[in-house]
């Protein structure tokens, strides 16, 4: 049985890849708890480039976030241009009613495009 690879392997692969290949993807799975998010900050630590993860919904997304955030010395304090994790939000409104999501939402949101886009 061969061993499984260190997150130091994982990296270095990950890195050689995208050299390669800069609009690539890649599907982590299997992982729970916290692991999702330890193994992401392990992989993308020191990883220059914007990186876009996607998850099955929102509880999901901000446990991820709240838990990359501790694995980078972030926290819910720190100043929007310090982060480096952030959070997609939800609309919180449905898509073909007549109405709005809440300006915090908005703001929020057009803050992370505007983050990722950089």
């Amino acid at each position: 049985m061969t061993p499984a690879p260190s997150t130091k392997e994982l990296r270095s692969a990950l890195r050689a890849e995208l050299a390669r290949f800069p609009q690539l993807s890649w599907r982590l799975q299997g992982l729970g708890g916290g692991a999702p998010a330890y193994v992401l900050s392990r992989l993308l630590d020191g990883l220059d480039r914007a990186t876009l993860v996607v998850v099955a919904d929102e509880k999901a997304a901000e446990e991820l976030v709240v838990e990359l955030q501790a694995f980078a010395g972030e926290t819910g304090d720190d100043s929007f241009l310090a982060r480096r994790v952030h959070l997609f939000a939800a609309r919180e409104a449905p898509p073909l009613e007549m109405l709005s999501p809440s300006s915090e939402v908005e703001a929020a949101r057009t803050a992370t495009l505007h983050r990722l886009c950089q």
